[in-house]
């Protein structure tokens, strides 16, 4: 892939999306071959490959007891990163930032854990089902906000069910059958 380019994956059900997703976001390692990301071997530069993706799974893991706000200062501390005003506005988050996580709908909860993974400006961004689930407001935020990554020249892999976030973000799309693949 070019950088700014994005990639739809696509397939049935236990097809292997979700686990070549991981493997790209470094999560997991591949039974075979090498990862080169970034012009790297991604297993052997672990740590300096790893700053430069955000990985944003299809549940999340987010602090429930905390509120939305509280979410984004906890995981911009930890990233050494400062939560943009922008990033806030872009995914629709200020009238919830005191809303605790375990009482903010679906939807909130994926464009908080957005807005947690794009902490630090990544250069790739890797979506697993970025709106399943989420009612038409939620999604079409998403939807816009991936745009905008990719007008940034941001890099986006994203799996989805919904043929429109493909049709609407991607650039390609990668077909995946039982660990098969067609571009």
């Amino acid at each position: 892939m070019k950088k700014g380019e994005s990639l739809g994956v696509v397939g049935k059900n236990s097809a292997g999306k979700t686990t070549l997703l991981k493997i790209l976001a470094t999560i997991l390692k591949p039974d075979e071959g090498r990862l080169i990301l970034f012009g790297k071997d991604a297993l052997k530069d672990l740590k300096s490959v790893r700053k430069k993706i955000a990985f944003v799974p299809e549940f999340p893991s987010l602090l429930e007891e905390l509120s939305v706000y509280e979410n984004l200062m906890f995981f911009s501390q930890l990233k050494g990163a400062k939560v943009k005003d922008s990033l806030i506005s872009d995914l629709m988050l200020e009238p919830f930032l005191n809303t605790i996580v375990q009482n903010a709908s679906k939807g909130i909860k994926q464009r908080l854990a957005i807005a947690v993974a794009l902490l630090g400006e990544p250069e790739l961004v890797i979506l697993d089902e970025p709106t399943s689930g989420l009612d038409v407001e939620s999604a079409t935020v998403v939807r816009e906000m991936l745009k905008r990554l990719k007008e940034e020249g941001i890099t986006i892999i994203v799996s989805s069910h919904i043929e429109e976030d493909i049709k609407s973000v991607c650039d390609r799309i990668f077909f995946i059958n039982n660990g098969g693949r067609k571009l």
